[in-house]
């Protein structure tokens, strides 16, 4: 029978009642359970007492709410992992555990960083007696069920990634012995890669890309052409009068269509088979090859709920009876090829009917984004966010020669502060223009930048005009002055310059924004969540004017805006009938005592 506690409360209670336990380490340890549940907003009662569970609230830790700093939050961890370990529950604790002398000899002859990668691997197979030489599959899988069993260390699955290139990359090398280890996760690094199809795939894909992309000076309107008649000109302006796909659009058709392929090399058919990339607009082919996508997707959903590896357990569900995102997107590389090469009509009708059939209609944001979304609705949070840049620049108040650390940091509360005041796309926030989207105050002085981005670079075609607050000017002044020429030694004139002073790709920022407000404030926000905050508030304030929000949108439709945000107007009615049930909780209890005694009086009683 397990009598080890199932709750984080029952380690309390067990641990209180350990008398061998100095009463100061008693207190140490209950206090630090007490505060890792504050800062993950559960009850102790509420947290299950195993790695797997602490992992996964850990990393929605709010600590600026709960008052805790980084440094108290890992003592906190290391603490909570030695309670565990006190009351018998298996959970990882050391770090650095000690290397055998084989295992010393081939990470001492490493670069620095694939040593760093490989050095808890090392140390846990010392510690079982496992030599370099006895390495295998089984070895490698082993260590991950350690470590998604027993560590409460954040990426479990990132962590055994680094360790397993590290091995591949620098220990199985060619004539080394060493076995190759593959990869055991039901992901892309099983497909095969775009140079193990044949050239000709690749070329035409290549040419694919390019010609999407081309520029055409008809694409917008060419109402005046005339028709031109059969012939190689008809077709060239048949082409020309297209709206030219944006190039992170061409970018992942591509990748979908390589991808698709590997798929179906992967359910049985020969690399060879695909010598061209008509090959890819069999109807029947296509089918079978979204609908292993779909199989692959499903797995491995299933797998993270049964296993959980960190957050799959507390984000939301997805409906496994809808195409997956995935799916969807490669069904419509593959129609944006068909029309490419002008398939037939019946296969460009089949492949249509199947992209639509992956289409999932929305009535509002998913459910991941609402989720998002919902981490800011405590006015604390709320306000957390929108202080964060000018508490980042506050830090660095008396810098005047910034270093790439520091600058980096203003950069991402730079990118913050246009978010919340300008609610753009995020490949519009990444291609920011000091030259050509702003127009600053005369000399340098104090006042407001006015930001113009014409319609050509913006997806849905429509001009965006928009200010800065005075304040957040200011800010965004300080940071081209001070912070920004330390970003890059490269002259440039891109708001957020790389290190190479090309302006950052979206992915870039994206990833920046998403790991900078994680740091900051424990919230997983993506940059495009900020959109979707700006309406929340504006149409918290002003319930009945969608026009605005439409507008900070830059929507051309106002029945889009409605739509994505059909879902705020349902909580507001819930809020609005709540304060209806307050107003009749707390009127008062006058009621009139009846004016008829419906009670019986007893036989016989006097009048």
């Amino acid at each position: 029978m397990d009598n080890r506690p199932s709750t984080l409360k029952a380690v309390i209670e067990a641990i209180s009642a350990h008398d061998d336990v100095p009463h100061k380490t008693r207190t140490e340890l209950n206090s630090a359970i007490r505060t890792f549940c504050r800062c993950v907003g559960r009850d102790p009662s509420e947290v299950d007492a195993n790695p797997v569970a602490i992992r996964s609230l850990a990393g929605f830790a709010k600590l600026k709410l709960a008052g805790v700093s980084e440094a108290h939050f890992r003592n906190t961890m290391s603490r909570l992992t030695k309670a565990l370990a006190r009351v018998g529950i298996a959970v990882d604790r050391r770090r650095n555990m000690p290397l055998g002398s084989a295992w010393e000899e081939l990470l001492g002859s490493m670069p620095e960083m694939k040593r760093v990668d490989l050095r808890k691997f090392a140390g846990w197979c010392s510690a079982r007696g496992i030599e370099p030489s006895a390495i295998d599959q089984v070895v490698f899988e082993n260590y991950f069920a350690f470590l998604e069993e027993q560590s409460v260390q954040a990426n479990v699955r990132e962590r055994w990634r680094r360790a397993w290139r590290a091995w591949n990359q620098v220990v199985a090398v060619e004539e080394s012995g060493y076995p190759h280890i593959d990869s055991i996760f039901l992901e892309r690094e099983r497909l095969i890669s775009l140079s193990q199809l044949p050239p000709q795939f690749a070329s035409e894909l290549l040419e694919f890309r390019k010609a999407v992309t081309r520029s055409a000076i008809f694409a917008a309107g060419g109402a005046f052409i005339v028709a031109a008649g059969a012939g190689a000109f008809a077709e060239r302006l048949s082409r020309a009068r297209r709206k030219p796909l944006r190039a992170v659009t061409a970018d992942g058709y591509a990748r979908n269509l390589t991808l698709l392929a590997g798929y179906l090399v992967r359910d049985g058919v020969s690399p060879e088979y695909f010598a061209s990339l008509a090959r890819l607009l069999d109807p029947d082919l296509v089918l079978r090859g979204l609908e292993r996508i779909q199989q692959d997707v499903l797995a491995e959903r299933a797998r993270q709920r049964s296993s959980t590896t960190g957050r799959a357990e507390v984000l939301p569900h997805d409906d496994p009876n809808q195409p997956a995102p995935i799916v969807t997107a490669v069904a419509f590389a593959v129609l944006s090829l068909a029309k490419h090469l002008k398939a037939e009509p019946e296969t460009l009708a089949a492949i249509k009917t199947l992209a639509s059939a992956t289409r999932v209609k929305r009535d509002g944001m998913t459910q991941k984004n609402a989720f998002r979304l919902n981490q800011l609705a405590d006015p604390r949070a709320k306000q957390l966010l929108l202080d964060l840049p000018a508490t980042v620049f506050a830090r660095y108040d008396g810098v005047d020669k910034a270093t790439f650390k520091q600058a980096r940091e203003v950069q991402n509360a730079a990118i913050l502060a246009v978010l919340l005041e300008l609610p753009l796309r995020v490949e519009n926030v990444a291609y920011l223009d000091l030259d050509r989207h702003f127009q600053r105050p005369v000399h340098g002085g104090p006042g407001k930048w006015l930001v113009s981005i014409p319609g050509h670079e913006v997806k849905n075609g429509k001009d965006i005009n928009g200010e800065f607050t005075e304040e957040t000017s200011a800010l965004l002044d300080r940071y081209v002055a001070v912070f920004r020429p330390a970003l890059s030694a490269q002259l440039s004139s891109a708001l957020f310059p790389s290190r190479t002073g090309q302006a950052k790709r979206r992915t870039t920022v994206s990833t920046q924004f998403y790991q900078f407000v994680r740091h900051e404030t424990g919230f997983e926000l993506n940059a495009h969540i900020m959109r979707h905050f700006a309406v929340n508030n504006w149409l918290d304030a002003h319930p009945e004017d969608a026009e605005t929000a439409r507008q900070l949108l830059g929507h051309r439709s106002i029945d889009t805006t409605r739509k994505f945000y059909a879902g705020l107007d349902q909580r507001r009615s819930f809020r609005l009938y709540h304060e209806v049930i307050e107003a009749i909780r707390s009127a008062p209890n006058d009621a009139a005592k009846p004016t008829f005694d419906f009670s019986r009086k007893k036989r016989g009683s006097s009048k």
